[in-house]
């Protein structure tokens, strides 16, 4: 019986080693052969813009024998880098934690239904379904209910992208939300009292146009409470290489806060560009310096936020340095208009 046992073991070691690793692959293949490697596996046109003449790839179907589909799944992942979204109640920092009580989510007033005195439902849609996701996109199963971000700065005044509120008659549909948020992995904030609904009065300042100027200032109807309003970096510009992280409303999702970024452009004199995890939602969301937890800007535009897997969507995977990036509009476009 002992010599059968390590027998045993000896052949599981041999096919354990033949299996290729995460490490191989990551060293020794592009982002384009592991994307065709995966399409061999599967057996299906998962990246069709490049399923043509895969199976002329000798290398990589005899590659593909000897890997599991997970293994390349994880290599893929390991390339773009990882998704560093996470939810309120998930994050350890206390500053970003602190921050985020200035996030608002932009909603429409006919999304919001009264369902006693003075409290309201906001209405949503499930995430998953809304996008067609695949099963292992993260927060699938989370509500959508907002279309833009904000912030609050000064006790009646809310910060967001010009591209999210067109019009002063546009003003009027939308409401300014706090603590649209996961307080933990159970629950997800969808009703509020009054005072955490806010409504705009008007419209201070707006720009939006092709050289990169997108910002929106507007003046609130209710007062902001002191806690929740942010600080802004109005003294020096960002530097080259400076470590950022966002807070927003991705998709409409509840609020996540998003770190692991830093400035790739900074060229730019309206906005710099960072590999900040966002997508659309997250416009008008606040971009902080991870040193001084002050704002930074606006995010305004970003990479495609979604590509089909074979019938299902997946984020958009990006590496740090690769894709256009995001970028975020500089407090100095409209510093002048506030002070």
């Amino acid at each position: 019986m002992k010599t059968r046992f390590i027998l045993i073991i000896g052949l599981s070691f041999l096919l354990s080693a033949c299996q290729t690793t995460v490490e191989e692959l990551t060293e020794n293949y592009t982002i384009n052969e592991l994307e065709e490697l995966y399409s061999i596996k599967t057996n299906k046109e998962v990246f069709k813009q490049k399923s043509e003449g895969l199976n002329e790839n000798t290398e990589l179907q005899k590659l593909s024998e000897r890997t599991h589909q997970d293994t390349i799944l994880k290599a893929i992942k390991v390339i773009y880098g990882p998704d560093d979204r996470v939810d309120f109640y998930e994050e350890k920092d206390i500053f970003k934690k602190k921050n985020s009580f200035g996030v608002v989510a932009l909603i429409r007033k006919y999304d919001l239904e009264e369902i006693s005195n003075n409290s309201y439902s906001l209405s949503t849609i499930p995430f998953r379904d809304s996008q067609s996701l695949c099963a292992s996109e993260k927060f699938g199963d989370q509500p959508i209910g907002s279309f833009c971000s904000g912030f609050a700065i000064d006790k009646n005044i809310i910060i967001t992208a010009g591209h999210c509120v067109e019009s002063e008659s546009d003003l009027q549909s939308i409401r300014f939300l706090f603590d649209f948020k996961a307080i933990d992995a159970e629950r997800i904030n969808t009703q509020f009292g009054e005072s955490l609904i806010f409504s705009g009065k008007r419209i201070i300042s707006r720009g939006l146009d092709n050289s990169g100027i997108d910002y929106a200032i507007i003046e609130i109807n209710e007062e902001i409470p002191s806690n929740r309003i942010l600080k802004l970096n109005t003294t020096e510009k960002i530097r080259n290489k400076e470590q950022v992280y966002v807070i927003g409303h991705p998709v409409g999702l509840p609020l996540k806060i998003a770190d692991g970024a830093f400035v790739r452009d900074n060229t730019n004199p309206l906005y710099f560009s960072a590999n900040l995890d966002t997508y659309g939602g997250n416009s008008g969301s606040p971009v902080f310096n991870s040193n001084s937890h002050l704002v930074e800007g606006i995010l305004v535009r970003g990479e495609t936020d979604f590509i089909d897997r074979g019938g299902c969507n997946v984020s958009y995977p990006c590496p740090n340095t690769g894709c256009r990036g995001e970028d975020v509009s500089r407090i100095s476009q409209f510093l002048d208009k506030i002070q």
